[in-house]
This record gives C-alpha cells, sequence and structure tokens, in this order.
C-alpha cells in the first residue's frame, strides 16, 4: 500500500509541475484545455490518493467476525423512527460498503425493533414510517424478532 502511495504522490508532484508550466505558456486556446484536462487529472489523483489513506486505516485490519460482532453489539436496539441515530444497524449499513455487506448478511442485527407509540401514531396519520419497518423486516429475514412497543 505505501508503494502506491508512494506513487501517486509522484504522480501529483509531476501532475503539479506541468500544470505550472501550461499556465506560464502563451498558447491560450490550446493551454486552457490542457490546463482544464491537467486539473481534472489532478482531482483523480487526490481521490485515489485519499481512497488509499482509507484503505490504510487500522480499521480495515479488523477481521470480519470481529467487526461484526462489535457491530451486532453496538444494534442492540433499532427505533423506528425518522431519526437516524435511533436506528444504529441503518446508521452502521451507511459507512462504507463493507459495513453494508456485513450488516446486510446479519439479519439479527435488524431484528431488534423498538417501535414508540408517537411513531405509530404519525404512521397511520400520514407521515409514514412504513418503509424503514419493512425494511427491517425484511433484512432480518428468519432471525428471530424482539419488538418492542
Amino acid at each position: 500500500m505505501t508503494g502506491a502511495l508512494a506513487d501517486v504522490e509522484l504522480d501529483l508532484k509531476d501532475c503539479y509541475a506541468e500544470t505550472h508550466r501550461w499556465q506560464s505558456e502563451t498558447h491560450v486556446a490550446q493551454t486552457s484545455h490542457r490546463i482544464q484536462f491537467l486539473q481534472t487529472q489532478l482531482q483523480r489523483l487526490e481521490d485515489y490518493k485519499a481512497c488509499i489513506h482509507s484503505l490504510n486505516s487500522p480499521v480495515h485490519r479488523i477481521p470480519n467476525e470481529t467487526l461484526l460482532e462489535i457491530i451486532d453489539y453496538a444494534c442492540d436496539m433499532n427505533e423506528i423512527t425518522l431519526n437516524l441515530k435511533d436506528m444504529p444497524a441503518l446508521a452502521i449499513s451507511g459507512v462504507c460498503s463493507r459495513w453494508r455487506a456485513l450488516s446486510s448478511s446479519s439479519p439479527r442485527i435488524w431484528s431488534h425493533i423498538r417501535i414508540s407509540l408517537n411513531t405509530l401514531d404519525s404512521a397511520l396519520s400520514g407521515l409514514s414510517t412504513f418503509p424503514l419497518w419493512k425494511h427491517f423486516l425484511n433484512l432480518s429475514q428468519q432471525s428471530p424478532l424482539t419488538i418492542e412497543i
């Protein structure tokens, strides 16, 4: 991973140098297209560098089994509301593709549901949270449900 990061750093340095060189050119018509191309390349390289940094993060070294235990612990109860902080399974599944895949493959984190009377009232009055209920029930698959009202 560090080799890839060093390569990106070199590519960025070269691209910045070439951008600076083209900005000092006097051929305006050709220069503007080339500078625009180089700026696009710079943005792509910066994005790629950010991805490499992300992949070097210590959380990526945690085995899936251990991470799934942590996710299971964090998703003790999901209160079906319109507030994401009340639904840890949904919040965790939105972190990244790895966490989404792990949470989607773990029915038990979706099977602990709390429904407050206020939520039921709002659902019946038109501010429906029914799609959320359906989402949780679909992902809980055959896992035994724990529902608190």
